[in-house]
């Protein structure tokens, strides 16, 4: 859905913008226009928890998602360890575990020596809650990674009933194992709200996901 209100940016010439549109022969427009993705937030389904903005990259998710919310950076202290950043014990393993942070040890490390994907998860567990949004996601974590951690966050969501919870992804087939509420394709314009069958029982038995969090020991 598209709102009608068109956003415009002036932009100035240069030596450069006037040799690319030479070289390459393309006509320069001084001015730089979008229309932005709309959703009407009345049509969503009441108390929903999870949402979905689907879609190539540059088709708009990001600019949607800050309807939504802003993104959280959380702050570490990397002369602690990672666990130690949650307020308990419960907190800790529980939210880990929803990240699909499942390695134990690296638990016991501090922050700044994880990889890319892994402090992906853990600003994930540490940035859940109501009205939270999520650009990018799955997006450096690999495929099977993924699917795991899509199932994870979203019995996370309900288990602690957080409310209004949203992702951005360029990624369709974590559909079935987040289980959003409604999602909105940024591609064709379109919003699908609970209409989904979302199979999880045939799933765990070809063993894309647990019933239970695993905990990897070594």
């Amino acid at each position: 859905m598209m709102n009608g209100k068109k956003l415009a940016t002036k932009l100035k010439n240069s030596d450069i913008v006037k040799q690319v549109c030479k070289d390459f022969t393309y006509e320069f427009k001084d001015e730089y226009e979008f229309v932005p993705h709309y959703i009407d937030k009345n049509k969503l389904p009441k108390d929903w928890q999870v949402g979905l903005i689907i879609g190539t990259s540059g088709s708009g998710k990001s600019l949607l998602l800050q309807e939504f919310g802003t993104h959280k950076n959380p702050e570490w202290d990397n002369t602690e360890a990672v666990c130690s950043h949650f307020e308990t014990y419960e907190e800790a393993t529980k939210k880990l575990l929803g990240a699909g942070f499942n390695s134990v040890p690296q638990w016991l490390v501090p922050y700044d020596i994880l990889s890319t994907g892994q402090k992906y998860r853990v600003d994930l567990a540490r940035s859940i809650s109501d009205n939270s949004v999520f650009d990018e996601f799955t997006s450096v974590i690999d495929r099977a990674t993924a699917l795991g951690l899509s199932n994870s966050i979203q019995r996370l969501i309900r288990e602690e009933n957080y409310k209004n919870v949203v992702f951005a992804s360029v990624h369709k087939d974590i559909i079935p194992y987040l289980q959003p509420d409604w999602v909105y394709n940024t591609d064709d314009h379109t919003i699908t709200i609970n209409s989904e069958i979302y199979d999880i029982e045939s799933l765990e038995k070809m063993q894309f996901i647990r019933k239970e969090p695993f905990m990897e020991i070594i």
